[in-house]
């Protein structure tokens, strides 16, 4: 072999190596040559986490591996050229689930709530149902004939008020006496707390923050009844010119908040009880109107909406309201406080209380007869409730592609323990849904 030729060839190696070695370079980088397009392009990926996890994934119609499974939570599509890709799951028992995911270079898509909905229940009663209560899994109803029914047997009759969430107790209202029945399930034995408490009651609560407690209210004093001592204590009565707002007290697990109306002024002050040192604060500052509804949305800030359509949070360290929305009908907050979702006569807004969460605007379908909203356990779905009739919507779906009717039903309840959902269905059957977990 002549010089000539082995320097031709240590050339052609170099030449080589270069082209190699940043093909490798590039390849690492994650540029691929796009046959369809004639030119080299940086490749991104789409991440899905569906539930159910074992669903089957469609990429624009084409099957795609499930890599769900013991050590991985979701799916990645990698190799994706930038563009838009319809992906779609399916899965037996479940409505079919379509999202567009934009690819973009060297970016993942992430879609981590792919929530199926159910398309039939998993159950079913029997019986005809009027009302109904869900806690612990088990089911206490009230039937076509007011009667109130657990296990099997009839407890009272009336109208379900009130649960204890370490379900001890529930509180109804005789169809006879019209008088408000404190129930306990241990000693299997009525308390008629109507005895307690002078005057008409307008509100009656078992305070969600502590089960031994009763709040009830008229239109102006407000008590506290211990189930543990049988007793009652008035804890305010407004002064005169004032009343109370029409919302039951909000209780947290330190304060009991309601607000006080003053009908020459039309303004409405908060007020806040401490339920350790027994003491009231009011606040300085007012908002127009008479209090609708009030919501702890985390432990010191207070949802406050007005009879004019207003929501404001309340600051109770700072003392100071801050507004939120207008034409508000009614509200939900989330139950890690991220966001409270704001039905309005025209749209739904989600409005973020903490980082993780963003704003959103929908304009849903007939809006206007949206009735309230139920927030899902991932904090990014929604049970949206009109008259007939309860709806899923995904936070993240701004298209609306996946804004499903879950069933056609009335007194909507989710269970985010059980993960289960329930609704008395249009021939007064308590229908169960269990949503993928």
């Amino acid at each position: 072999m002549t010089k000539r030729t082995r320097r031709a060839i240590f050339y052609a190696l170099v030449v080589v190596f270069v082209v190699l070695g940043a093909g490798v370079v590039l390849y690492a980088q994650g540029w691929r040559f796009d046959f369809a397009l004639w030119r080299a392009k940086k490749v991104g990926a789409i991440y899905v986490q569906s539930f159910p996890r074992d669903a089957s994934i469609f990429l624009n119609g084409k099957p795609v591996p499930n890599q769900s499974g013991f050590l991985s939570y979701g799916t990645l599509i990698s190799e994706l050229f930038p563009r838009n890709y319809s992906l779609t799951l399916k899965e037996n028992g479940y409505l079919d689930w379509h999202e567009d995911a934009e690819v973009l270079p060297s970016l993942v898509a992430a879609l981590k709530y792919a929530v199926l909905v159910p398309d039939a229940p998993a159950t079913t009663s029997a019986a005809s149902f009027k009302n109904f209560f869900v806690a612990s899994g088990e089911l206490i109803s009230q039937t076509a004939s007011d009667a109130i029914v657990w296990r099997g047997n009839t407890i009272g009759h009336g109208g379900l008020v009130s649960e204890s969430s370490n379900f001890k107790n529930i509180i109804f209202k005789s169809a006879r006496t019209g008088a408000y029945l404190l129930y306990d399930f241990d000693a299997g034995t009525s308390t008629n707390l109507s005895a307690f408490f002078a005057g008409a009651i307008r509100s009656i609560a078992i305070d969600p923050s502590d089960a031994t407690k009763v709040v009830a209210t008229d239109d102006r004093r407000i008590w506290i009844f211990d189930t543990a001592l049988t007793s009652s204590s008035m804890i305010e009565q407004v002064p005169v010119g004032t009343v109370l707002g029409t919302a039951p007290p909000a209780p947290s697990p330190a304060l009991i908040a309601w607000t006080r109306f003053r009908n020459a002024s039309d303004t409405t002050n908060v007020v806040l009880y401490d339920k350790f040192t027994k003491t009231m604060t009011k606040s300085a500052l007012t908002v127009p109107g008479k209090t609708l509804a009030l919501a702890w949305a985390t432990p010191g800030l207070l949802a406050v909406l007005q009879n004019d359509g207003a929501l404001y949070l309340y600051d109770s360290n700072a003392a100071t309201f801050q507004k939120l929305a207008d034409s508000v009908k009614t509200f939900s907050v989330a139950d890690d406080g991220s966001a409270i979702a704001a039905l309005e006569e025209k749209s739904l807004e989600v409005l973020p209380l903490a980082d993780a969460q963003t704003y959103h605007r929908f304009n849903l379908p007939d809006v206007k007869d949206a009735v309230r909203t139920i927030w899902y356990k991932d904090m990014n779905h929604l049970f949206v409730a009109y008259p007939d009739s309860v709806s899923f919507l995904d936070i993240d779906d701004l298209g609306l592609r996946n804004f499903v009717a879950v069933a056609k039903g009335t007194s909507p309840l989710y269970k985010p323990q059980e993960n289960t959902f329930y609704l008395i269905n249009s021939v007064s059957k308590l229908a169960q849904f269990d949503f993928p977990s």
